[in-house]
């Protein structure tokens, strides 16, 4: 632009998730001519834009190149498409994103990166990985400041597994997490029922439940879903302590 009418326009970042938002609203392509009704929860949007807020702040990824808009852009139209698919499968009239679909939208974040010599040796898919997952902290905490989620935490302490993906249907869904200690209750506080509005529900069910893996008090993985990996307790040396010492001679 400068060279040819000799105006230089400078654009930046958002400073507030909150704009950063609305503008990702107001240009993605969600408002789709859909046979179904399309709802994307707060916290969904909340994820995908702290993704590109936690991006721009990264070392490993090129300052330079940035983190543009295009990113939480992309990666909501994906997320949402993912999970109007699932919908589309299950016959369900309502779709409703979960944090699983923003993981299966990897692709639409991979492509927008441009990443330093240590984010290379890393991996594009590992990076959005972690930076998934530190958006998920971020908007957990924000929604759950003081709540505490002993009794769920303690379901998966005595051995409780699930395993769920983001094909799986909402009725499937909360058929498998309904036996978990406090779910029900929690639900209750935050005014959704399971019976008036099952996708809303598990959708919300699953973000408490990446909220707890985020935090380090589940453990997640593909083969097992969620679970709690059991604590090792440390080895105690009883004998002398010089035999302790691994000798090098």
């Amino acid at each position: 632009m400068k060279d040819r009418i000799g105006s230089e326009v400078k654009t930046h970042y958002p400073d507030r998730i909150e704009d950063g938002i609305r503008i990702t609203l107001q240009e993605s392509w969600i408002d789709r001519n859909s046979s179904k009704t399309i709802v994307t929860p707060e916290f969904i949007t909340e994820i995908i834009e702290g993704i590109a807020f936690l991006g721009r702040q990264d070392q490993r990824i090129d300052n330079r190149s940035g983190v543009s808009q295009r990113l939480p852009i992309s990666c909501l139209e994906n997320t949402v498409s993912n999970a109007e698919q699932r919908a589309l499968r299950a016959q369900e009239e309502k779709v409703v994103p979960r944090v699983s679909d923003i993981y299966a939208s990897i692709p639409a974040i991979t492509g927008k990166l441009e990443l330093e010599y240590e984010g290379e040796l890393k991996g594009a898919v590992n990076i959005a990985k972690q930076l998934i997952r530190a958006a998920i902290l971020k908007s957990f905490e924000r929604h759950f400041p003081n709540q505490q989620f002993d009794q769920i935490v303690h379901w998966f302490d005595l051995g409780g597994e699930i395993q769920v993906s983001d094909k799986t249907p909402a009725k499937e869904y909360f058929q498998k997490v309904q036996s978990i200690q406090g779910l029900e209750e929690t639900l209750e506080k935050m005014g959704v029922s399971p019976q008036d509005d099952l996708p809303t529900a598990v959708s919300l069910i699953e973000f408490i439940l990446e909220g707890l893996y985020a935090g380090k008090k589940l453990s997640r993985n593909e083969k097992r879903g969620y679970f709690k990996e059991a604590v090792q307790p440390e080895e105690e040396f009883l004998g002398d302590p010089a035999l302790s010492k691994r000798s090098f001679n």
